[in-house]
């Protein structure tokens, strides 16, 4: 690859350096920029990567090898116990909450929700996808990255897990407890890779685990926005009493 920008962002307290194309990425990652070099390759995105996105219809230029390197990023990261998860990030009472749906289930919309319920209480760690860091105590905290989501909410402090509601459409407004492999089911594909080498798939799987592990899950449906809304800000107080 020639002529390339190389610079240096730090996720979740991780340096990695990054090998961009096109010097305007950087508009993207500027929130995570720093000035010293780490060590290792740089990360980048591949010419095979970009030529798939190009033929998908998705332009080839700054902002489009910004999204392609959610995946290379979050590979690097779970090495180092991190990655990026494909999830909105809340943070209530000092504890992040992780809301993770497919796309167009609503998962902006639940937050949206959520923020106008309770206005002082709930602020956006990340939008869309935060990073994750499993530390040896058993214990995942929950950072902001640069993919955000459309909205670009972010601003909240990072914070440590307190649990994931796994949204999905359905015919009410439920909430329930998930069992841990349940759980794991659910998460595991959320978890940012190619699924194309062996130690990074199982490194996944370790983040999977320790995801569930650290916070309690949920397997909710929603039908109506405010019931739904509401029903999860309960659940939500309750854990938060639990912990006092």
């Amino acid at each position: 690859m020639n002529d390339v920008t190389v610079c240096t962002a730090a996720f979740a307290g991780f340096k990695l350096n990054l090998a961009l194309r096109w010097p305007e990425t950087t508009h993207w990652l500027r929130r995570f920029l720093v000035q010293n070099a780490a060590e290792g390759e740089p990360v980048c995105v591949t010419d095979r990567v970009l030529a798939d996105w190009q033929a998908a219809g998705s332009p080839a230029d700054a902002f489009g090898e910004f999204c392609l390197l959610c995946q290379p990023v979050s590979e690097a990261l779970l090495m180092q116990r991190r990655c990026v998860f494909h999830a909105a990030a809340l943070r209530f009472r000092g504890r992040a909450w992780l809301i993770a749906a497919g796309s167009g289930v609503g998962k902006s919309t639940q937050c949206r929700a959520l923020m106008e319920l309770c206005p002082d209480g709930i602020s956006v760690i990340n939008g869309d996808k935060p990073v994750l860091h499993a530390l040896e105590d058993g214990r995942v905290m929950v950072y902001p990255s640069p993919w955000n989501g459309k909205e670009g909410w972010h601003g909240a402090e990072a914070a440590p897990l307190g649990g994931v509601i796994f949204l999905q459409r359905g015919g009410e407004d439920r909430i329930a407890p998930c069992r841990e492999q349940d759980a794991a089911v659910c998460a595991f594909p959320l978890v940012f890779q190619s699924f194309e080498r062996e130690a990074v798939i199982r490194m996944s799987g370790v983040m999977t685990q320790m995801i569930v592990r650290a916070g309690r899950c949920w397997r909710m449906t929603s039908n109506t926005i405010s019931g739904s809304a509401q029903m999860l800000l309960g659940t939500l107080q309750q854990e938060a009493e639990h912990d006092i």
